[in-house]
This record gives C-alpha cells, structure tokens and sequence, in this order.
C-alpha cells in the first residue's frame, strides 16, 4: 500500500503543472517610459541582422564590375581545325566601360584572325548569355573605352531579351584590338 501511495505521488508530481515562474525585472519591461533590457537585447539582434547584410553585399561587391555589374570569368578557347592557334577571353563585365576584349594567346592578333572574329564572340556569347535571352540586336558602336593607346575604341553591341522578363540585357565585345586595314 506504502508503495501505491509513492506511486501516486509520484505520478502526480509529473502530470502537475509546473510551477509559474515570477517575471525577471532585470528582462521585462519595469515601467511603461523605462524599457527592460529584453528591448535591449532585440534592438542588438536586429542590428547584427543588418550587419551581417552589409558583409554579404560587401562580399558580392568584390565580383562585380565598376558599374555593379557581374564580371564574367577569363576563359582560352582554340579553334578545332587549328590548335595551334589560342584566343583569350578577358575577364570583364561586358559593359561599354568595361567590355570583354579577345585576344590571341602569346601574340598580336592578325589580319587572318579577322575569320575568326564572329565565330569567337558566338562561343562567348553561347557561354555566358542564358538560353532564355533571344538575340534583338548586333551593332558596333563608338562609345566604348580605350583598351589600347592607339586602339580603334569600338565595340560590337549584342542586346538579348530575357523571354521571362521581357528586360533587354546588352554585351560589349571590344573590337579596337583588331587590324582592320
């Protein structure tokens, strides 16, 4: 009997509620004018929340261009039908302010290499420019920056539209590096 009664107790003991617990001055707010310092501590976790998205946009902004724009990686192809030549893409954010320049590895580009000028800019365009961009237009265009002292400052202007978004997304290539004449 003295062992049911334990038992009993014991089970009551379990199932009872537990005991309320008396508000923390030091935490709850004290005063309607005097916020407790669980106001405190949100206000601290609310700003590390900021802090942290000020390091991850400063982490982007490290990959991305002058103007905010993304740079896209340097990359060598060569052609199939002539190994021995290599062609360089440079890593730049294909903006008019900075285009992406294509050049012939250890070498100047010749008046030969003129063939291969469309071709190389298709391969970096089928790499970089998401399948969901159909081409609007091909242009050259003046308004690009200097590489080269010397050089012709022109580029070819590629514009896509995103079919999704309907947004015109453009790509510069710089052509002032190639001899033309």
């Amino acid at each position: 009997m003295e062992a049911m009664q334990s038992r009993l107790v014991m089970e009551t003991a379990i199932n009872a509620a537990p005991p309320a617990v008396a508000p923390n001055p030091s935490i709850e707010r004290t005063s309607p004018d005097k916020p407790g310092l669980a106001c405190y501590v949100k206000r601290w976790q609310h700003s590390m929340h900021r802090a942290l998205a000020l390091v991850l946009l400063a982490s982007t902004v490290g990959a991305q261009g002058a103007d905010g724009k993304q740079k896209f990686a340097s990359f060598v192809v060569n052609p199939h039908e002539a190994p021995e030549l290599k062609y360089q893409f440079s890593e730049a954010a294909a903006t008019s302010g900075d285009p992406i320049v294509i050049s012939a590895v250890g070498r100047r580009l010749l008046k030969s290499d003129l063939e291969n000028r469309t071709d190389l800019q298709r391969v970096w365009l089928r790499r970089n420019v998401p399948e969901t961009h159909v081409i609007q237009m091909r242009t050259q265009v003046g308004d690009c920056g200097m590489i080269q002292p010397g050089d012709f400052h022109h580029c070819d202007l590629y514009q896509f539209k995103d079919s999704k978004t309907g947004k015109i997304h453009a790509y510069y290539i710089y052509i002032g590096n190639w001899p033309f004449v």
